[in-house]
């Protein structure tokens, strides 16, 4: 949770305080106070973690070192009561990085404080021993003058000191911290007005300071450390008054969903009820007017469908036929046969003399006759066989087509009034009524069976 701190006061001589002194503390760095001859010595100090000075532009070296700047201040305040310098302390998150604090709280210092015309001194400082991890804060000490012309401290300027700078101020810190916050990605967000001023029951918790952070880590109780502990008492119980109201507010909301659920659970069970009368009437007159059209459209775009099919497989098998008969036809070469068969003829029957039967041609002549009419006739064989195989396949292909076509014509199995006794039950509920039986649309599916076959394929 991110934690929202930003104070200011002022550190003057009517406390006894010293700017050189606090200066020395806050930064841990030794100090020697020209002014009372005091040696303020803070340079073994812990918990550090870095200090810086931002200057306007114009400002002198001088301004820069710590020791010098103020000693300046001292030394240009003459009075015994006089202000010596503004510290603002603000606590910084602890979910981001060193890095980015340090960036965002001087760019908040710059915008805010040096860009007017203040030094801004600036000592981060990391979580104390014993106490809370997440403390990372700062302290900014301010001069109350601006620097003139000659790089010297010029009259007080006193718009400084209005209370409505301290209201920007800390609401400008508070935009700082959140927009920072939602760059590293935190949902977590701070609020610079007080819990009074925004309506909130929660009390305030008071900033301890050195002297009583010290006290109560040696276990010695304090003011506003008893106030403080009583503060928290009371938000810790506030807090858990307010989560069981919210559990409370919750389970009240639970059940009023769950009355208005079961209500209209109710309102759309009495409604259904109340138009089953006219849904059963509805159902009756398609059945006795609607279904005879229906089935007649369904017939005519079956036929329809049919004759489509049927013309698309016959042209299917007349194109496989003749495929067929042009590979026949390339791969037996029956014309040639035929026409080397007649050549043997003709030279059979010029080898049919005297000269031919002494010489043997006829002979010869006569064997090639007969194989090539032997060859032919082989041809002719196959070819006639090739041809019943296809014509055997073709009209197995087409009773396929017939059987599977003369399943589609049956007509479906009339409908029956007798299907509202399957349907949910709409009784109204009571308590004790038992629980509606469950329907389950499988049970009312027909095994349809799987699809005839197609018949054996013309590729073989």
């Amino acid at each position: 949770m991110a934690i929202y701190h930003y104070s200011a006061k002022v550190i003057g001589r009517s406390t006894g305080r010293s700017v050189t002194a606090a200066a020395a503390y806050r930064a841990g760095v030794d100090i020697y106070d020209s002014t009372t001859g005091l040696d303020h010595k803070y340079s073994r100090r812990g918990g550090i973690i870095e200090s810086e000075i931002i200057t306007p532009e114009d400002a002198p070296d001088w301004a820069t070192d710590r020791a010098k700047l103020w000693n300046t201040v001292e030394a240009k305040e003459t009075r015994k009561d006089a202000q010596l310098a503004r510290e603002v302390e603000v606590s910084l998150p602890h979910e981001l990085s060193h890095e980015q604090r340090r960036a965002l709280l001087a760019s908040f210092a710059q915008d805010r404080y040096v860009s007017k015309g203040m030094i801004a001194d600036i000592s981060y400082h990391a979580p104390g021993k014993g106490g809370d991890d997440r403390n990372y804060h700062a302290h900014i000490l301010l001069t109350l003058r601006p620097i003139n012309d000659h790089g010297e401290f010029a009259n007080k300027n006193r718009e400084w000191n209005h209370k409505h700078h301290l209201v920007q101020d800390r609401e400008a810190w508070a935009a700082a911290l959140n927009q920072a916050l939602e760059r590293v990605g935190s949902q977590d967000r701070v609020d610079s007005r007080s819990f009074e001023e925004r309506g909130m029951p929660q009390k305030p918790t008071k900033h301890l300071g050195p002297d009583a952070t010290e006290m109560e880590r040696r276990g010695e109780a304090t003011r506003i450390g008893d106030e403080n502990r009583q503060a928290e008492y009371w938000n810790r119980d506030l807090a858990e008054l307010e989560q069981q109201e919210k559990i409370i507010d919750l389970a009240i909301e639970r059940e009023k969903r769950r009355i208005a659920q079961e209500q209209t659970r109710k309102a759309a069970l009495a409604q259904k009820a109340k138009e089953e009368p006219l849904r059963k009437k509805t159902q009756r007159f398609q059945t006795d007017h609607m279904v005879p059209t229906l089935q007649a459209e369904r017939e005519n775009a079956l036929h329809l469908k049919h004759l489509d099919e049927r013309r698309a497989l016959e042209a299917q098998i007349d194109q496989r036929r003749a495929e067929m008969e042009a590979t026949g036809t390339a791969f037996y070469d029956k014309a040639g046969t035929q026409n080397a068969l007649t050549q043997a003829q003709e030279d059979l029957r010029k080898a049919q003399t005297l000269m031919g039967r002494l010489s043997g041609r006829e002979q010869e002549a006569s064997a090639r006759v007969e194989a090539l009419r032997l060859n032919l006739e082989d041809i002719e064989r196959r070819q006639a066989e090739r041809q019943g195989f296809f014509d055997r396949n073709a009209q197995e292909q087409l009773a396929a087509l017939e059987q599977r076509q003369q399943a589609e014509r049956q007509p479906p199995p009339p409908p029956s009034h007798d299907h509202e006794r399957e349907s949910e039950d709409f009784r109204e509920y009571t308590p004790d009524s038992p629980a509606p039986r469950a329907v389950n649309d499988n049970d009312r599916s027909q095994d349809r069976g799987s699809e005839p076959n197609q018949g054996p394929s013309l590729d073989r």
